[in-house]
């Protein structure tokens, strides 16, 4: 892997995609040689020791709307892809690395679409018992647990998603966050950097590249004195045991990890807006109060609740705001009934996302309806829930006090404000 002289020749790939011109083709040190090479060049991956590559190279999102709706778009350069996939396999056979630097959100699902395999660091990363986990933010306190990165990370570690595996995947930490992995490397070859990106018109640009380079550098060639993955694979009598004991705690922390991702995910109904309130409350009413919901392609915010035949029982609109309850709102549910051409009694609820900013605390998101907008609510033969209110809803189902059927009578029998108070359901007209 390396030359006569002990140089590491380090490909970095696509810097000039995401608008990093390095103003030369080279940077030489007494241990590695880094070459930049443009994406579309024709040297393969596989050419070098070692590559430094950057996400959303092969992909693209793209937000597009029309009068009546917004929505993401990914593009894929596949034929792309595939080709550099190949490229790398044959790197990492051949005793090479890969650093991928992590820069963005991964975004593996948009709206109602999956996107596990557009670009060349989701494809590395798609290991079995290997989940990532996109943060709601940026975050930049990384605890560094490898010298050799100390100083790369204090001046440019910044994450976006985090990961944990179970099983045997050979898998060594170099960052955490609150004690999940942010950045680590995976077979002692493919490396995953969290990080800021250097200003692209600014002087640490070359900084960036040889801090890094010297952290990677450093780090392959005590890989390669440490005892390597499939040494391991040797196990002693008492490593058995142990083992076995591993697998079997890691298979139950699997379990309860998916589940609480499961309920975390419901609570997303407190600080979604847009679209992504409207899928958070849909997931929250299907899959949490076990709802039969129809979603309208063209109004997104507009659902209709079905009984156990499929026959529809309820509509409903979904919100966001700022602020509180606003009687246009109000009206809006009122429209959507219109719209459906069904009489002005029918059931039809405001389900509603308040307070979506400046909330630091649950008493700050706990607001009352106004009373005006509940006697509204009732003039108009309309049940406003906030989302709080579902999530409460959802509490008393989860300690038995209510059942499906139960909340489906609530929202079909009921107008003005549903609310939960000291585990009570109550129905406010005023």
């Amino acid at each position: 892997m390396e030359t006569k002289k002990d140089l590491i020749t380090i490909m970095v790939h696509g810097a000039d995609s995401i608008g990093i011109d390095m103003h030369t083709t080279n940077l030489d040190d007494r241990n590695y040689k880094l070459v930049f090479e443009p994406f579309n060049t024709e040297r393969r991956l596989c050419e070098y020791d070692g590559v430094i590559t950057f996400q959303r190279l092969y992909e693209k999102f793209e937000r597009k709307s029309n009068y009546m709706k917004s929505w993401i778009e990914n593009s894929c350069l596949r034929d792309k892809l595939d080709k550099r996939e190949k490229e790398a396999d044959i790197l990492i056979e051949k005793g090479g690395f890969i650093v991928f630097l992590l820069h963005e959100p991964f975004l593996d699902h948009v709206d109602y679409s999956e996107y596990r395999d557009t670009d060349l660091v989701k494809r590395f990363l798609n290991w079995d018992g290997l989940n990532r986990t996109d943060y709601d933010q940026r975050l930049t306190s990384l605890n560094c647990v490898r010298n050799e990165f100390a100083e790369f990370f204090k001046l440019y570690g910044a994450a976006q998603s985090c990961f944990n595996h179970y099983g045997s995947l050979p898998w060594l930490d170099l960052a955490r966050i609150n004690g999940r992995s942010v950045s680590m490397i995976i077979t002692d070859k493919l490396f995953f950097i969290p990080c800021l990106l250097p200003d692209q018109r600014g002087k640490q640009k070359e900084e960036f590249f040889r801090l890094l380079s010297e952290a990677i550098v450093s780090c392959v060639k005590k890989l390669r004195v440490e005892l390597p993955s499939w040494a391991d694979e040797f196990l002693l009598p008492n490593e058995k045991s142990i083992v076995e004991e591993q697998s079997t705690l890691s298979e139950r922390l699997k379990a309860l990890e998916q589940e609480r991702e499961t309920l975390t995910r419901y609570k997303m109904v407190l600080v979604g807006d847009s679209d992504t309130l409207v899928d958070a409350v849909v997931n929250l009413l299907t899959k949490g109060l076990n709802l039969k919901i129809d979603s309208d392609d063209d109004f997104r915010e507009d659902i209709s609740i079905l009984d156990e035949n499929g026959q529809l029982s309820a509509l409903g609109e979904i919100k966001g705001t700022s602020r509180g309850v606003k009687r246009e709102y109000i009206n809006q549910a009122d429209s959507h009934r219109e719209r459906a051409e069904l009489p002005s009694d029918f059931p039809t609820l405001l389900i509603i996302n308040t307070n979506t900013k400046n909330t630091r605390t649950l008493q700050d998101k706990d607001q009352d309806v106004p009373s005006e907008q509940v006697k509204h609510a009732v003039k108009m033969k309309v049940l406003v829930l906030r989302t709080l209110d579902l999530l409460n809803l959802l509490s008393l189902m989860q300690k038995g006090q209510i059942q499906t059927s139960g909340i489906l009578d609530l929202l079909k029998t009921q107008v003005g404000w549903l609310r939960v108070i000291d585990d009570e359901i109550r129905i406010q007209k005023e």
